[in-house]
């Protein structure tokens, strides 16, 4: 019960977003283009080892592979200890933390969504089940070692964990640049300075720009791909005037405009340009 609560609890902003846009959430706004399976496999294949530490982005290991499948295959024993040991004690506390770990895989991969497994997002669904599970494990077995082991254990496993998985990834993958926001703000500022506060475009840049102006700028999402997140902030910028719209496409791409080209300046931002309505 009181995990039911807490659960409504956290979760009343989003309820109460859903309620007010027709509940978007209940629907995929992507069409499978891959089967049941292929998700599953997909999830063992990239998402498990990405949310591990030990697999980038873009699909390479950022450990030796060798070092890789030793802590794949040391998190997979201690899970099933785990489990072992939560069927065994058959404890309700640990077989709310054990059941879905086992359930969870099958039923994420009913979702077309999750076939994205590049950043490791949805692995937040299962990944504080698994270390609970892999905890249980872990506790039975320090249970067979001696004290002085046990106390080593509390020093060098969380040392060598930091050492295999944090510090590889964040030498790979971090992003090198100071200022994350850095672009979004750039785009903001050249809005402001246009007096244009509605944009459309690329999902990737168009969307940090109405976070990074805490909503003085709304955005809409045109092009690929086209996944609506706000609801609201789309069909505002869908009724306004295109002569009031800015838009925000990737350098490379040759976007359909509303507009004659000759009616935007266009500014490179980034890896972005910037149409921004000369009337504006």
């Amino acid at each position: 019960m009181p995990a039911g609560l807490a659960a409504i609890a956290m979760n009343l902003p989003f309820l109460i977003w859903n309620a007010r846009n027709d509940w978007p959430s209940l629907t995929q706004p992507v069409e499978a283009s891959d089967t049941w399976g292929d998700r599953l496999t997909r999830f063992f294949t990239g998402l498990v080892p990405r949310s591990l530490g030990l697999m980038g982005e873009g699909g390479g290991w950022v450990v030796p592979g060798a070092i890789a499948a030793l802590v794949i295959i040391a998190v997979v024993a201690l899970a099933v200890v785990g489990i072992s040991v939560a069927v065994w004690q058959r404890s309700m506390v640990l077989l709310l933390v054990v059941v879905p770990v086992l359930v969870c895989w099958p039923l994420m991969a009913t979702l077309a969504n999750l076939a994205f497994v590049a950043d490791s997002r949805y692995a937040v669904i299962y990944l504080p089940f698994l270390a609970l599970t892999v905890a249980i494990g872990a506790e039975h077995l320090a249970a067979l070692v001696s004290t002085s082991v046990r106390r080593a254990g509390v020093v060098v496993v969380p040392a060598a964990l930091l050492a295999v998985t944090v510090v590889p990834w964040l030498h790979s993958e971090a992003p090198a640049t100071p200022d994350a926001n850095g672009l979004a703000n750039a785009v903001a500022e050249a809005l402001d300075e246009a007096s244009v506060a509605r944009l459309s475009g690329h999902y990737w840049g168009v969307l940090p720009v109405e976070y990074a102006s805490d909503g003085r700028i709304v955005t809409a999402v045109n092009g690929n791909p086209y996944v609506v997140r706000l609801p609201e902030s789309q069909r505002l910028v869908e009724g306004a005037d295109p002569g009031r719209v800015a838009h925000l496409h990737l350098a490379g791409s040759e976007p359909t405009l509303p507009l004659a080209a000759d009616t935007y300046r266009v500014t490179e931002v980034g890896p972005y340009r910037l149409y921004i309505p000369v009337d504006g």
